[in-house]
């Protein structure tokens, strides 16, 4: 009965993780889609008080508030199988200070996002070429939606849940007795063991997109040569292809 039992949260854990990661990229596209329609000048209709932005944004809020409680699901299951494999009947034994730790960070992490009339606020800047020190009206949407790719944690959650090492109950048993911790650490590399360049292609390739993104919501309200999202895109590809030639 407990074996079952513990087989049942283990498949409901894996769909928490799910959703939770779902909700997390639903949130983050919301965003992004609001920060490229209110910045684009061929759109000049859509501004951050208009009904599509507003929309956007109230989406986001809705998916983070569900984000949330699936977090606070996800570690009520993990409590569960943990008194399962400990044997006690007082969740509190199970509820450690580590866990709570952990569960405060993410909820913390989790619960930044753009909320509907937000605003602008005063961000000074040095120009590269004169080197003097402006003032630029910068949303606060902007500053809001970068750290909201701290999310992207959940993604080494499903990695991790969702692997071969993990869902093989004779690998977690052979770890358990030697003491190896079945975190992202070890299923990343064992990726790179098994599969070293389609992992390195994955993992640059989503990171250039991403700091892309971010790089050019910091500099797209100072500088119009990196206002679009592609140019940004190509001037990070030339400076890391020139920075691996130089160091070869």
């Amino acid at each position: 009965m407990r074996f079952r039992l513990r087989k049942q949260l283990f498949i409901k854990r894996n769909k928490v993780c799910d959703y939770s990661l779902t909700l997390a990229l639903i949130g983050l596209i919301l965003i992004v889609i609001d920060s490229e329609l209110t910045a684009n000048p061929h759109t000049e209709i859509i501004f951050k008080d208009h009904f599509v932005s507003l929309m956007l944004r109230s989406l986001c809020a809705l998916s983070t508030v569900i984000l949330i409680g699936s977090l606070v699901f996800y570690h009520a299951i993990e409590i569960k199988i943990a008194l399962i494999d400990s044997g006690a009947d007082d969740w509190r034994i199970a509820f450690t200070t580590e866990r709570m730790t952990k569960l405060i960070i993410e909820i913390a992490i989790c619960v930044i996002c753009p909320v509907p009339g937000t605003g602008t606020m005063r961000w000074p800047f040095i120009h590269a070429d004169t080197r003097r020190i402006s003032h630029a009206d910068v949303p606060i949407d902007v500053l809001l939606s970068v750290p909201m790719f701290l999310r992207l944690y959940l993604l080494c959650r499903f990695m991790v849940l969702h692997s071969k090492q993990f869902q093989d109950a004779a690998t977690r048993s052979i770890a358990a007795l030697n003491r190896i911790s079945m975190d992202f650490r070890f299923v990343i590399k064992t990726m790179m063991a098994d599969h070293p360049l389609r992992v390195l292609v994955v993992f640059t390739v989503a990171f250039w997109i991403c700091m892309a993104w971010i790089f050019t919501q910091c500099e797209r309200s100072v500088n119009l040569l990196f206002f679009l999202l592609l140019r940004q895109l190509s001037v990070i590809f030339l400076n890391y292809i020139s920075t691996v030639y130089y160091k070869v």
